[in-house]
């Protein structure tokens, strides 16, 4: 409940009669309860109300297991997305076991962007150069706004390389890879393999380091 002030009238929500029980929610001005907080819930995106990933709000909601977050299947001991964070609830739009699970559609041939229009669908495109030394720039395209992450993997399927972000707006982006894993440390050469996921699509290419 942060500036969910009403465009005509007073305060929107009413108590009658009674003393309610607040717990587990960031209030504007603040409430006591068990767990509440009076804090800006920085928003990601305030059109959506995504939490930032430095939002105190994540993994703050009511820790019993039952109101846990669904647990991302790539990142055990972690929140799947919108969820952010660890298991344990959110205080938000998001947080809990109610939100979709990613579905995976499948790995796509290497196509390019035909004539300079604009897909209507998710596009990953091949990176470039390819093969690669030191770096290499990933190319893709959202048809609508949302969270995005890509991931790179090496030959093992080892995961050693993410950006997420949790709102990128539609249309044409860019990542640039130098080459290092996200301890910092230079991948050697060798097949890799890049993964763009949306909320309910995967799309996964590979590329050659070459050292």
């Amino acid at each position: 409940m942060w500036e969910d002030s009403s465009t005509t009238g007073d305060n929107e929500i009413h108590v009658f009669s009674g003393t309610p029980t607040v717990q587990y929610t960031n209030i504007q001005g603040g409430w006591s309860g068990t767990g509440n907080i009076n804090l800006d819930p920085i928003f990601a995106d305030t059109v959506h109300f995504y939490l930032d990933p430095s939002s105190p709000c994540i993994d703050a909601g009511n820790p019993d297991a039952s109101y846990n977050d669904l647990e991302d299947p790539d990142r055990p001991g972690f929140a799947r997305f919108p969820a952010m964070g660890t298991l344990r609830n959110d205080m938000g739009a998001y947080g809990g076991p109610g939100i979709a699970e990613w579905i995976i559609t499948g790995i796509k041939e290497d196509t390019n962007l035909p004539n300079g229009n604009w897909p209507d669908q998710l596009e990953l495109y091949q990176n470039f150069p390819n093969p690669f030394n030191p770096t290499t720039t990933i190319k893709y395209f959202l048809p609508t706004g949302g969270k995005v992450e890509i991931a790179i993997f090496n030959a093992l399927g080892q995961r050693i390389k993410v950006w997420v972000n949790p709102y990128q707006e539609a249309g044409a982006h860019k990542v640039v890879w130098d080459g290092t894993t996200d301890s910092g440390q230079q991948a050697g050469s060798g097949l890799y393999f890049y993964r763009i996921r949306t909320g309910q699509h995967t799309i996964i290419r590979k590329m050659i380091l070459l050292r």
